[in-house]
């Protein structure tokens, strides 16, 4: 498995962030005013994307944190579509702490960082001549590690993938704006904590030097480590896309709250409680027909999602199930958090009624659901 985590933003709302991703990052240091992120309309392809912003009073938009259980935990590879609306009065500070002073050593702002847990190891700076700049650590000042050739357009979407190996003085770090390589570097230090590991992925905050208006938005976001056969390097720039339930599958055991189970299921953001399918017996399962993929499409991988809770606390148990070829194949248990909804998710890069990439045929015909398990 090397594809570990992916949104296009495209199913939930606002108030459901947390659903999906693990945080909304507060300020780490001092307390001045900060722009929560928000999701609509601002992705690509006229779809949702998130929009992290910065107001006139604000000196911080707060990034969004996922916390992931890479295979190959010293190298990770990412990548996002980014679109600001201006650059002028970026932070150009050189620590990527979340916090809103605008004195010196007030933290920058930064597109992309990675963590070991609380240990900052890279992150990456735009500059407000629209060029990324790569730096090691969370001292005062960080070290930069060096600056694409490339830049950023303002008001113009740009792809662009970041992939680092975490090392002592053998690290490495690669960035491609619009699949063009913009910055390769060997050789240096990437390890700024005890170990050359790393488990989280930040996206997205922006940090102003003074009272501006800045706004940056965020879709079709892929995160990924270096294991496996599928997805362990640059995969270029990539669409992420909703498909919901369509129709009946194969198995239909969960009890609906009206009308048919997929009809429970079939909405673009999730609704919680509006409508839905539940059980309390162990082995059911439901399956659903979806939507086809755009034709033509090339499927890296799938990502199965769920929006679940418990009825009540005490245990609760389910697993993704995917349904080609006619045999049903089990994902791993995922727990259920609590009583408040949250995504349990699997990412399939590969048919696993074939062992191979996706075909368009093959993902055509195939089901999804769920299972209770415990």
């Amino acid at each position: 498995m090397a594809l570990l985590f992916m949104d296009s933003f495209d199913h939930y709302a606002t108030a459901d962030i947390t659903e999906k991703w693990t945080q909304i990052v507060a300020k780490e240091e001092w307390s001045d005013y900060e722009d929560l992120p928000v999701i609509g309309a601002y992705g690509r392809n006229s779809s949702q994307g998130i929009r992290m912003a910065v107001g006139n009073t604000s000196r911080c938009g707060n990034p969004v944190s996922v916390t992931l259980a890479p295979t190959d935990t010293d190298l990770v590879i990412a990548g996002a579509a980014f679109k600001y609306n201006n650059f002028t009065n970026l932070s150009q500070e050189v620590n990527p702490k979340v916090n809103s002073d605008t004195a010196s050593n007030g933290g920058s702002n930064w597109l992309f960082a990675i963590k070991d847990t609380n240990t900052y190891q890279v992150w990456f700076r735009l500059n407000t001549n629209g060029t990324i700049s790569a730096f090691c650590g969370a001292g005062y000042p960080s070290t930069l590690l060096g600056t694409t050739t490339g830049s950023l357009q303002v008001n113009v979407w740009a792809y662009v993938e970041f992939k680092v190996l975490i090392h002592g003085s053998a690290g490495t770090v690669d960035v491609r704006i619009n699949g063009v390589n913009s910055l390769s570097l060997t050789g240096v230090n990437t390890q700024a904590g005890t170990s050359a590991i790393w488990n989280v992925a930040r996206f997205g905050y922006i940090a102003v030097s003074t009272g501006s208006t800045i706004t940056c938005d965020i879709d079709d976001v892929v995160v990924m480590d270096g294991s496996g056969s599928y997805n362990n390097a640059f995969i270029g720039d990539v669409t992420i896309s909703i498909l919901n339930p369509n129709g009946a599958g194969n198995s239909t055991d969960w009890t609906p709250s009206a009308g048919s189970n997929y009809q429970c299921v079939d909405e673009d953001l999730v609704n919680d409680d509006t409508d839905y399918v539940s059980s309390s017996t162990l082995n059911t399962k439901d399956l659903y027909a979806f939507a086809d993929a755009p034709a033509g499409a090339d499927i890296r991988a799938v990502q199965v999602l769920a929006a679940v809770r418990k009825g009540a606390e005490g245990p609760g148990q389910v697993t993704l199930v995917t349904r080609s070829s006619s045999t049903d194949y089990d994902g791993a248990a995922q727990g259920i958090g609590g009583t408040t909804y949250s995504y349990v998710r699997q990412v399939l890069e590969t048919d696993p009624a074939t062992a191979a990439a996706w075909s368009e045929s093959g993902f055509n015909a195939a089901e999804f659901g769920i299972k209770k398990v415990g």
